[in-house]
């Protein structure tokens, strides 16, 4: 994942700490297809998108593109709305474990937390 690269949905304005952990500043693009069904007239950004934005993080603190294999825990704890909350902060520590990665993620739009997980992941076969 490259500075100021897209991911459709999210911008990635920059990736901070690179190693076995970041802090990834993310804006959502909020004229995008997906939001115009996503609630039709409040605009909430997928759960599935959020966590898929965790996992393309994952995969390039990897360096090889990662997949989930337990997710141990996803908590949406608030909806991003790309109105309220157009820019994300997402914080991701990834450590080897027992034949997987281990993540710990969290996604913030100012001082609310939107979601947190914690899940194993291993490059794709």
């Amino acid at each position: 994942m490259t500075e100021s690269g897209t991911t459709s949905l999210f911008t990635i304005d920059r990736m901070l700490d690179p190693g076995s952990h970041a802090t990834v500043l993310a804006r959502v693009q909020a004229d995008h297809a997906i939001l115009q069904g996503h609630f039709p007239g409040r605009p909430v950004v997928p759960g599935v998108c959020l966590v898929d934005l965790v996992v393309r993080i994952c995969s390039a603190l990897a360096g090889a593109d990662q997949r989930i294999i337990r997710a141990r825990s996803i908590k949406f704890l608030q909806p991003v709305e790309p109105g309220r909350a157009p820019e994300l902060l997402v914080t991701v520590d990834l450590q080897p474990g027992d034949g997987c990665n281990k993540a710990e993620a969290r996604i913030t739009f100012g001082e609310t937390v939107a979601m947190k997980m914690t899940a194993d992941l291993v490059p794709f076969a």
